[in-house]
């Protein structure tokens, strides 16, 4: 498939390694061009293949992933950059981002969120885990309470607010289903409704609006 977009995954924990590998090999429109468990490799592979995504974890044994972060924004500034670790603290995300990361997940995410923070990336959005949504946020109050919004936006719907709370503890629809007693299809459609009314395009960015608008709790 030419028109595919090549990417290079960095993660050195074997098993992970294979998992994400076969979320990208299954996802239409992207093909796999390595996958890697160094820094070393992974700066040979991106200089050779030029990937337009490159997914990368940031404790690695021979150094760290803002490292390739910042050599990939300045030698391939058309690359997406997409860091995917265990570390959920706020300092490093802010990090990851300010060295040129657009996207940020957590290992524990599932694979369809993982697909979603992928296309949201390639399609120029910010793409973070809610899990990662909810960390931010949690600093940011720390500070300063965040104020109501202004009124006039339309409120959700008890069972959307139902779906909404789930979706923040890192549920998929099915799982939603099977808590609320509907078919994933019907959560599907609920969490499409949260997507219009909140303006967002993903998980994290629901979550996120659902705390600003004081609806969830970090």
């Amino acid at each position: 498939m030419t028109d595919a977009l090549g990417v290079v995954l960095l993660e050195d924990e074997p098993a992970v390694l294979r998992r994400l590998a076969r979320v990208v090999e299954n996802m239409a429109g992207f093909r796999l061009l390595g996958a890697v468990e160094s820094l070393a490799a992974a700066r040979e592979a991106c200089a050779r293949l030029r990937p337009d995504l490159v997914i990368t974890d940031l404790k690695l044994p021979d150094g760290h992933g803002l490292t390739l972060i910042r050599e990939v924004r300045d030698s391939l500034p058309a690359t997406k950059i997409m860091v995917i670790s265990v570390l959920s603290d706020a300092s490093s995300v802010v990090a990851a981002i300010r060295a040129g990361a657009s996207g940020y997940v957590l290992k524990d995410d599932f694979p369809d969120e993982l697909e979603i923070a992928i296309r949201d990336l390639i399609t120029g959005r910010a793409s973070l885990s809610p899990a990662i949504a909810l960390h931010l946020i949690r600093e940011v109050q720390s500070d300063e309470k965040l104020a109501p919004l202004p009124p006039g936006q339309e409120a959700l719907t008890p069972r959307e607010l139902e779906v909404l709370t789930y979706i923040a503890k890192g549920l998929t629809n099915s799982d939603i289903g099977v808590r609320l007693g509907i078919s994933a299809h019907t959560v599907g459609d609920h969490v499409k409704r949260i997507y219009q009314k909140f303006n967002v395009s993903s998980r994290g960015g629901a979550v996120f609006e659902g705390v600003s608008r004081q609806l969830l709790s970090p």
